[in-house]
């Protein structure tokens, strides 16, 4: 199994490395965050034009398992960076259902949005349901000329920076999904900042009316087409939680070795030393998984959801562990504002959580596994 990025990802990394040195630091960070927008369009051209990186899932010529590799790579880099602008929800989420549609209004979008023109994002979360696609917050009737869409979103991931909305919704077929311009008169948002200073939308949809080119696959077919685009995502930020924890670690041991009590260095006691071995292990366990999930990438079906149900729970304990850790090994000023461990803290913390939490994920796991077995 291949543990390790080839020479073009690597080259990738470290050119994402060199750009986000120079232009994301932690004080511009906490500057593009604090800002009306919560992101930035400049970067957002860069990652378009000079980086090609909204690009990086469309060339169908590369294997899966190769693509996904270089979304890892990616993905890692913005954790450590803890980049903010919308990639996940527009590239992985929205553009991975994108690309998955062939046919009404969306199958133009993948090209927008590897250009830097279209940020197209999911609004699915229902509290009440455990997968993709099992949504009754919203109902779509048909009408005349196409469809009729009423109810509620909640927590739409980047909605505020949205050109285009993918929504979810039950018709008499089942869950659909839509593809709805985000400036749609009839769709009303409350945009909010999460704890991990990113940005999110409340939604509602009065009476919001579509034509027949809006459905995006076959009626009822939302989880077909939700379910591995959220597969894909689950990945991404497992892939990104490497790269925040890898901080984390590093933040913590430097704190150790600079931190004196009774005459010593704190990296110089055992029980200290064996705590910053055991985050080290998450660590490696969670980087083992990803290279696990990437020989995945190229099936489907429960083998691949149980894939990926697996690395959101390793990711979730590795989430959970170097976090706490890192907190209680600094004390106090690691929940600052002005010490940067505490945005990483947030934002692992959101990771354990997004697309499910580990409880949820092992019992997925324990289904996509039984499944197989049968």
């Amino acid at each position: 199994m291949e543990i390790a990025f080839n020479p073009e990802q690597t080259q990738l990394s470290d050119s994402l490395r060199r750009f986000l040195d120079r232009s994301y630091g932690p004080d511009h960070r906490r500057s593009i965050s604090a800002g009306q927008a919560g992101w930035s369009e400049d970067i957002w051209r860069e990652f378009a034009g000079g980086l090609g990186i909204l690009a990086i899932l469309d060339d169908p010529e590369r294997a899966p398992r190769e693509r996904y590799a270089t979304l890892a790579a990616v993905m890692h880099r913005f954790g450590r960076a803890l980049v903010v602008e919308p990639f996940l929800e527009t590239v992985v989420l929205g553009g991975g259902i994108a690309r998955r549609s062939k046919t009404g209004l969306i199958a133009s979008l993948p090209k927008r949005i590897s250009a830097g023109d279209c940020r197209l994002v999911l609004a699915d979360f229902d509290p009440l349901a455990e997968r993709p696609g099992e949504t009754t917050a919203a109902t779509a009737e048909r009408a005349a000329g196409g469809w009729v869409l009423r109810g509620r979103k909640a927590a739409v991931g980047w909605g505020p920076a949205a050109t285009h909305l993918i929504v979810s919704a039950v018709s008499d077929e089942g869950p659909s999904l839509f593809l709805v311009p985000a400036d749609h008169p009839q769709l009303a948002r409350h945009d909010f900042e999460t704890v991990d200073a990113r940005r999110a939308s409340d939604i509602v949809l009065s009476d919001l009316t579509l034509t027949h080119d809006a459905l995006i696959g076959p009626a009822g077919g939302a989880a077909a087409l939700a379910g591995p685009a959220v597969q894909d995502a689950i990945f991404a930020i497992c892939a990104e939680a490497a790269g925040v924890l890898e901080v984390m670690t590093e933040t913590t041991i430097a704190h150790l070795r600079q931190r004196r009590q009774f005459g010593s260095a704190l990296a110089d006691f055992q029980v200290l030393r064996h705590r910053v071995a055991e985050m080290h292990m998450h660590l490696e366990s969670l980087w083992s998984m990803i290279w696990f999930m990437v020989q995945h990438m190229d099936g489907e079906g429960d083998a691949r959801a149980a894939a990926m149900s697996a690395g959101k729970v390793v990711a979730g304990k590795a989430c959970r562990f170097i976090g706490q850790n890192a907190i209680q090994l600094h004390g106090a000023i690691a929940l600052t504002e002005d010490y940067s461990l505490g945005a990483y803290f947030k934002r692992s913390t959101m990771i354990e959580r997004q697309f499910g939490t580990t409880g949820q994920h092992l019992r997925q796991f324990r289904d996509h596994s039984m499944s197989q077995s049968v």
